[in-house]
């Protein structure tokens, strides 16, 4: 009886230490649901490009204002990229377009600052994938240019991921091979997005202003969206080793990003009304409608899933991006920054159940709170019949 307990809480140990993980993810070139239509595609692209002069993000660390930002801060974060062009296998580009209009990349997320406030760790995020009517059309600093929100709801997005707990990227590159757990995989990337799973869902944090030196890798899963699947993997697909099972439709996202001044008012003149400006309204619903995040405050009309306020600096999730110091890199813990994003395609390598202990992610301890409260739950129970 005791050894049973002592298994039991050595597994909740386990988890509590680390997280488990079988699953990996093997980088692909293939076909690409996306281009003048979604019957049309382009063949071996190995990477999704979108310009960092095209791209933005607001973050509102929802546990204080205070800058520098603190350790083990709750933050959320919207934002967009427009995507530009696709990278195919043999060198050749092209433009980004759904039933000829541009694309847009638009995601929301939450997670964590870590110990030393030097990552910011993202643990729930979902990006969705929307048309424009023009390029002209698109402004980075204004949310409702960015094709996600009409009439006050969210449009149905072409596709949309949701991130995924992090786990081994490998990426041999076209036509090199690499053995996992004995099986030899064939690759299609460019041989340079190989990570680790402490590696991923997360982002250094530079708080100089202009410097291009926050960077970050993402993964994510396509959960839904009017194009299902959106990816399509051809040529070179490896045989799927024994106990896993394929499943195509994953992508890795490296991040580029740098801090936009603060003493710019540009960059926040479409969301700087506050709740009932149009902009700031659609940044929470994208929020709550795309990313499914919970409202910080009220819930009423589109809800506060990114901020309950624009400017109110004594109020740790209003959003806050500029004070009246003006200071630059800003004086509080809320920030815009401009990014890139770089995207390649893969194929998910993960065990059946039953086949492997489950992920647990290293950011939460329900998952062992669970395994631990059923298993003393049943030797309770065990002893209690015992006992009778």
């Amino acid at each position: 009886m005791l050894r049973r307990v002592i298994v039991i809480v050595g597994v909740a140990c386990l988890l509590f230490s680390g997280r488990v993980q079988a699953d990996f993810i093997v980088l692909k070139s293939g076909s690409v649901t996306l281009t003048t239509g979604p019957t049309t595609t382009t063949s071996n692209t190995n990477q999704i490009n979108g310009d960092a002069n095209n791209g933005i993000q607001f973050v509102n660390s929802t546990g204080t204002n205070a800058f520098p930002n603190g350790t083990n801060n709750h933050f959320t974060n919207v934002g967009a990229n427009l995507l530009s062009t696709y990278s195919a296998t043999n060198g050749a580009t092209t433009a980004i377009t759904f039933n000829g209009s541009p694309v847009v990349a638009v995601f929301a997320a939450s997670g964590f600052t870590n110990s030393t406030a030097s990552t910011a760790v993202t643990q729930t995020g979902v990006i969705g994938l929307f048309t424009i009517p023009s390029v002209n059309s698109f402004n980075a600093f204004n949310p409702a240019t960015w094709g996600a929100v009409s009439n006050g709801a969210l449009n149905t997005p072409i596709a949309s991921f949701t991130l995924k707990i992090p786990q081994d990227v490998f990426d041999p590159g076209v036509g090199k091979t690499v053995v996992i757990n004995g099986t030899t995989f064939t690759g299609g990337g460019k041989g340079n997005f190989n990570f680790a799973p402490d590696q991923t869902n997360q982002a250094s944090l530079n708080l100089v202003t202009g410097a291009t030196g926050q960077a970050g890798v993402f993964l994510a899963k396509q959960t839904g969206g009017s194009v299902n699947p959106f990816f399509t993997i051809t040529g070179d697909v490896p045989i799927t080793p024994p106990g896993f099972n394929a499943d195509a439709n994953s992508i890795v996202t490296q991040v580029i990003e740098n801090l936009q001044s603060a003493n710019s008012n540009s960059n926040t003149a479409f969301i700087n009304g506050g709740v009932g400006t149009t902009g700031f309204d659609d940044l929470n619903i994208i929020a709550k409608q795309l990313g499914l995040l919970p409202d910080l405050g009220s819930s009423s009309g589109v809800g506060t899933a990114f901020a309950t306020s624009f400017g109110d600096f004594a109020t740790a999730t209003s959003f806050d991006p500029s004070t009246a110091n003006n200071g630059d890199p800003p004086n509080t813990a809320d920030f815009v920054l401009g990014f890139g994003t770089t995207t390649e395609i893969g194929l998910e390598f993960a065990s059946p159940p039953g086949n492997n202990i489950p992920e647990i992610d290293p950011n939460s301890i329900a998952g062992a709170l669970t395994l631990l409260g059923g298993g003393l739950a049943y030797m309770t129970e065990r002893l209690r019949r015992k006992k009778k």
